[in-house]
């Protein structure tokens, strides 16, 4: 069934060792994202977005072993399975390269027995018409590097779907993101060999 947020239930901890509960989830689930919410641009859950609106995604998340090395992340897919999206805490460290602790992800200690959850904003969506899937993802590395082996910790997918419509007289364009572009009418080029190409 469609829905657009979904909440995991009578999932029990089953250790360490990296194996699938469900078709829907595979991690080492020291872990796991309880909830994944799409909401509109005032909090509100949602399962429809107009292009150019804002778009929140909520992952929310309980913690079984204390970690300080979490990423968590999202995935936004199309009805036909292409990833037109993905994003994450370590991304945004890294882009914005912040020493500051207060909004770095990067080296925050996450408790054991703790629930977090972390919301994901644009202001802007610019998802064309269509049908989307947001996948949730937490992972670990042993460093804040791209190159660092990443070890899945919890994937879940099959679980916050959205569709996305355009207003007609406001922004209507085809495909499956808006690239904003102008159209300008150039000064006209009189010239003979504009006039004879």
């Amino acid at each position: 069934a469609l829905a657009s947020s979904y909440k995991m239930q009578n999932k029990s901890n089953t250790g360490d060792v990296e194996h699938n509960r469900e078709d829907n989830e595979f991690g080492t689930f020291e872990a796991t994202i309880t909830k994944v919410e799409i909401q509109d641009g005032m909090g509100r859950d949602t399962n429809l977005i107009v292009s150019g609106d804002p778009l929140c995604i909520v992952v929310s998340f309980t913690v079984q072993t204390d970690i300080d090395t979490l990423i968590i992340g999202l995935r936004i897919r199309n009805r036909e399975g292409v990833k037109c999206y993905s994003w994450g805490t370590l991304n945004q460290d890294i882009a914005q390269g912040s020493n500051n602790a207060q909004t770095r992800f990067w080296g925050k200690q996450f408790v054991a027995g703790n629930s977090y959850s972390v919301e994901f904003i644009t202001e802007s969506c610019v998802l064309g018409v269509g049908f989307y899937e947001a996948e949730a993802i937490l992972t670990k590395r042993s460093s804040a590097s791209w190159v660092e082996h990443e070890t899945t910790i919890h994937w879940l997918h099959d679980v916050a779907f959205f569709s996305v419509r355009t207003e007609m007289t406001k922004n209507h364009f085809g495909g499956i993101c808006d690239l904003r572009m102008k159209a300008t009418l150039l000064e006209e080029d009189q010239s003979p060999k504009a006039l004879n190409a």
